[in-house]
Order: C-alpha cells, then sequence, then structure tokens
C-alpha cells in the first residue's frame, strides 16, 4: 500500500531498494548543484542565502525512472525541468560559486536518486521496473539540506543543518 504522502513513499522505495541491493539507504533529496568546499560556518551561511533566494512552492514532477551506470544514479527519477527548479539551480550556483567558475554552466539533469550503487543492468532494470508509478501530482519539497559529502562514503555524510522552504503563499 503507498502512503498518502509523496515524500514518505520515496523514503519507503530508498529504503526497500537499499534493502535489495544491500546496500545503505540514504535521505531522499534532489541535488540543485554540485558540490562546493567551505568551512561549516561559511557553507551554513551560504546555504541559509540559497535558501532566502528560492522561489516559494517548489514541487517535484516526474518524468520517467530510469537506471544508469553512475554510481550514484542507479536508480533515479528523472524530473520535470520546471521553473522552479531552474530558478533554483541559479539561484544556488549564483550564491555557491563566482563569476566564471564552470560548476555554474554545469548541466542541471533534476533527479531525485533511489539506488545507488554499481549493480548488474537485469538487476537495476528489474528494480526500476518495480518501482511503479510516481504517486499523482507534484510534490512538494519541504526543505534545503546541507550536507557534509567528504566521509569515505555516502553512509557516512552528515546533514550539517535543514533549512525549511516556504510554501506557495507563505510569508518567509
Amino acid at each position: 500500500r503507498r502512503p498518502a504522502s509523496g515524500r514518505a513513499w520515496v523514503r519507503m522505495l530508498i529504503a526497500g531498494l537499499a534493502a535489495e541491493a544491500k546496500m545503505a539507504p540514504f535521505p531522499a533529496h534532489v541535488t540543485l548543484c554540485p558540490s562546493f568546499e567551505a568551512t561549516q560556518r561559511d557553507a551554513v551561511a551560504k546555504a541559509r542565502a540559497v535558501v532566502e533566494g528560492l522561489p516559494p512552492g517548489i514541487h517535484l514532477e516526474l518524468e520517467s525512472v530510469v537506471d544508469s551506470t553512475a554510481y550514484f544514479r542507479a536508480i533515479v527519477v528523472a524530473l520535470k525541468v520546471s521553473k522552479a527548479l531552474v530558478a533554483a539551480t541559479e539561484t544556488a550556483r549564483g550564491v555557491l560559486f563566482p563569476e566564471g567558475d564552470l560548476r555554474r554552466q554545469t548541466a542541471f539533469e533534476p533527479h531525485l536518486s533511489l539506488l545507488y550503487g554499481n549493480h548488474e543492468a537485469t538487476d537495476r532494470a528489474a528494480l526500476a521496473a518495480a518501482v511503479g508509478r510516481w504517486p499523482n501530482g507534484p510534490c512538494p519539497v519541504g526543505a534545503v539540506a546541507l550536507v557534509c559529502t567528504t566521509g569515505n562514503t555516502y553512509a557516512c555524510w552528515p546533514i550539517v543543518e535543514t533549512f525549511p522552504l516556504t510554501a506557495a503563499g507563505e510569508e518567509r
């Protein structure tokens, strides 16, 4: 039975796929831009500045469920490129990277990873097919998380801080 919340459904999918593939689960997320380096204090301040510049009411809409040989994209939900997602990545890149930094121009392929790892093509295809359909309607984005990705494995990456997002019609 699928939960009513899109977020709860995604968390269940990630946990189930990770267990099936004998991998560690990870928090549901959409990566807005390439990684950056900073002290923790500076990173938190920059992340807060990104959040303050984001448009209210960001929603995710499914384009397709696909599998890949890329380690951090073994199975992903490819997302529709909406005006809000484009504005979000442009805001993040503008805050985090100086003019001329090539990370400002890196292609943005919005996706929600469901499984990490190196898996055989037949296994990836079977697991992707088992995902089924995305919940009806768009899934609202509730927060931005700042994650320290310097550990040896993603299972050790701590969430440094989480910043709630403003829903459409709410005041900041």
